[in-house]
């Protein structure tokens, strides 16, 4: 998912990374800089997005239990 948004909006991207770069090697950004302005604009920010398609899917990923195997934990 980063992949593609570092592909698909590189200058959106850029334009919310709020960290240094000693030197910018190319257009794209890497998955780090995608992570980071996920990090920042997203999360934190992630109940405004309850109604989104992009958080229905994360919520169906989800494990429902803490434990993978609840009933082997005592």
């Amino acid at each position: 998912m980063l992949q593609i948004l570092a592909l698909k909006h590189p200058r959106l991207v850029w334009k919310k990374y709020g960290g240094w770069l000693r030197t910018v090697r190319c257009d794209i950004p890497s998955v780090e800089v995608v992570l980071s302005v996920v990090r920042d604009k997203f999360y934190f920010n992630f109940g405004a997005f309850g109604k989104t398609e992009l958080h229905r899917i994360i919520t169906e990923k989800q494990r429902k239990k803490r434990y993978l195997y609840a009933e082997d934990v005592a």
